[in-house]
C-alpha cells in the first residue's frame, strides 16, 4: 500500500476519527451552573477551555462503530492486533466479530 493509497482508504479516515483532544472549548452558552461556579472569568472570555480525559478515547471510538467499520481497520495490510492494543487499549478479544 502507497503513501497515497493509505491516505485514501477508508480505514485511514476511520481512525482520523478518534477524537482525542486534550482540550475543548466551552461556550458560556453551555455551561452548567457548576462550570460558571469555578470558572468565574467565563464571562470575560465567553466559555472556558475544558480538559477532556483522553484515555479512554479509542475505546468510545471502538464501541461507536459498526460492525463493518471494525473490519475494515482489521483489514489494514499488515494489521497487528497486539500492536493495535498497544497503541489503542482496545483488547485482542474486542476484535473478535
Amino acid at each position: 500500500m502507497t503513501w497515497n493509497q493509505w491516505r485514501n482508504s477508508r480505514a485511514y479516515g476511520l481512525l482520523g476519527d478518534v477524537d482525542s483532544r486534550p482540550t475543548e472549548w466551552i461556550y458560556a452558552d453551555d455551561m452548567t451552573d457548576q462550570e460558571k461556579s469555578d470558572y468565574p472569568t467565563y464571562e470575560t472570555t465567553g466559555g472556558y477551555l475544558k480538559e477532556r480525559d483522553i484515555s479512554k478515547a479509542y475505546q468510545e471510538w471502538w464501541d461507536k462503530l459498526r460492525d463493518d467499520q471494525k473490519q475494515c481497520i482489521k483489514e489494514i495490510p499488515n494489521f497487528d492486533a497486539k500492536k493495535f492494543e498497544m497503541i489503542t487499549g482496545i483488547k485482542e478479544s474486542e476484535l473478535v466479530g
